[in-house]
């Protein structure tokens, strides 16, 4: 079907066509375009571009560029006339490529204004949205439950150093998409759209309900004097179109495509920092201040704060000190804060070698940043102040605390723990110390002089400790014949 006049103005396209993918489409990975969708694509390429038969005899031809809307990134799938006369064109769906609607999702092509092809698909949810959206703004009484969506405004303050009202708004994200997110465009000094690993587990987290950061909503406005809540919240509603996104526009984005996943959530509530100020010169200053401060630390050295401020050890029988601590007024048998560090960031990213003096920092700090966003956090109920108390209660065990002191054996530990904890928890330190100790004596194994000793300790200590309910009972023997078997590529 043909874009009517509302959505060339939402997609800002030229012509487009749209269909709905059918069950048998979506398992065959082929959509047939016709109509004016095969029009768009044929004329975009020219006939005699597309390749007649089969893919296999000409791949190069059968392979066609668009755009994968809403990020506008460079997408190729195989477009071809299956077989004369060219009656039939076929596009060629594909989700290693990045494209594959499911049954039922809406799938759009278009021209841009600047007559660039584009490919894109979205929830029938949403697209029917965008329907009652364009009858909602053509018909002449609007339903009155529309009337009330807007951002309530919760208080007023001054920001005396920029001169400014502030205050905290909430609205649903029907309300975010409609109103707010046009606004994307609007500041100059805004930047621009970034795609990233955070962005895409944010994606996720919307889908799951998650509660999104809030939005800093800025307005310029000489003279105002706003003496109520009320007066603050009149003013914010009567003049959304003329606000700007000072902080947020990324999430705002990521937003948007979430909406048109299935299993958005319209309604969910979202929270903004309003600001009126009376001139963009202000606003860019407290923009500077929102997004470039102080550089920001790395993910190592957040974890650090993190394991510091969050974990108290006061209340235990463990010592922790850190290293400048140890060097003025070091404590027997304390462990050392950056040893737990280092094992909390094992624990957060299910990885025991987070530390590769191979890769430069920068690029070790994403790795690390994406091995954290790639962790399900429902996947295990376990939590670090778990694996504290556990250290707490075999803490009168020299043996068993020794052996955690290790650093490697620890981060091993932090790993394969999340899978074994309801098994070792419920051990007498007895059973522990003996399995430790079996350990010990199956890692001699370990040739210090052929291999990396503590990559194969952080790895060891991660398998048995992982595999506890096999390993914990067996003989060093046996123990020995399965790091033998791992370690057997070395």
């Amino acid at each position: 079907m043909e874009f009517n006049a509302f959505h060339k103005s939402y997609f800002s396209a030229y012509i487009g066509a749209f269909s709905k993918v059918t069950e048998r489409e979506f398992i065959d990975s082929q959509v047939t375009l016709t109509g004016l969708e095969a029009d768009i694509v044929i004329d975009h390429f020219g006939e005699e571009n597309i390749q007649l038969g089969k893919v296999q005899n000409d791949k190069e031809k059968s392979l066609k560029k668009f755009l994968l809307y809403p990020d506008l990134k460079p997408l190729s799938l195989n477009v071809i006339f299956p077989k004369p006369p060219k009656r039939e064109l076929r596009l060629y769906l594909s989700s290693a490529k990045g494209f594959k609607p499911r049954s039922n999702d809406i799938l759009f092509i278009y021209k841009s204004l600047e007559k660039e092809l584009i490919i894109g698909s979205c929830t029938e949810e949403f697209w029917n949205a965008l329907n009652q959206k364009e009858n909602e703004l053509t018909s002449i009484g609007k339903d009155e439950s529309l009337k009330n969506m807007n951002i309530t405004v919760f208080n007023i303050a001054n920001d005396k150093v920029i001169d400014s009202y502030v205050g905290l708004g909430q609205s649903n994200y029907r309300f975010a998409l409609d109103e707010v997110y046009p606004l994307a465009n609007r500041f100059s000094a805004q930047r621009k759209v970034l795609q990233s690993k955070f962005y895409e587990r944010l994606e996720r987290d919307i889908l799951k309900d998650c509660l999104m950061p809030p939005i800093t909503l800025a307005f310029v406005e000489k003279g105002v004097n706003f003496n109520s809540i009320a007066q603050l919240s009149t003013y914010v509603n009567q003049n959304i179109s003329k606000g700007y996104i000072l902080d947020g526009l990324q999430r705002l984005n990521t937003l948007y495509r979430a909406s048109m996943k299935t299993g958005f959530n319209f309604n969910k509530e979202i929270f903004y920092n309003v600001i009126v100020a009376e001139n963009t010169d202000k606003l860019l200053y407290r923009m500077i201040t929102l997004n470039n401060g102080q550089k920001g630390m790395t993910p190592r050295h957040q974890i650090e704060i993190l394991t510091q401020e969050l974990f108290d050890f006061n209340g235990s029988t463990i010592n922790v000190q850190s290293e400048k601590e140890k060097s003025e007024s070091p404590i027997k048998d304390a462990y050392s804060l950056g040893d737990i560090s280092k094992g909390y960031l094992a624990f957060l990213t299910s990885n025991v070698h987070n530390e590769n003096t191979k890769i430069i920092e920068e690029k070790m700090d994403q790795i690390l940043v994406d091995r954290i966003l790639d962790t399900d956090l429902d996947s295990n109920n376990l939590q670090f102040t778990d694996v504290i108390k556990f250290l707490d209660k075999v803490n009168e065990n020299e043996i068993i605390r020794v052996w955690l002191q290790v650093a490697n054996n620890f981060i091993g530990f932090c790993v394969g723990i999340k899978k074994s904890h309801e098994y070792i928890f419920n051990l007498s330190l007895e059973d522990v110390q003996t399995a430790l100790q079996n350990f010990e004596f199956a890692f001699k194994i370990v040739n210090p002089s052929k291999i990396n000793v503590g990559k194969y300790r952080r790895e060891l200590s991660n398998y048995f400790i992982k595999n506890a309910e096999e390993l914990f009972t067996r003989n060093a023997d046996y123990i020995s014949d399965k790091f033998v078997d791992l370690t057997v590529s070395e």
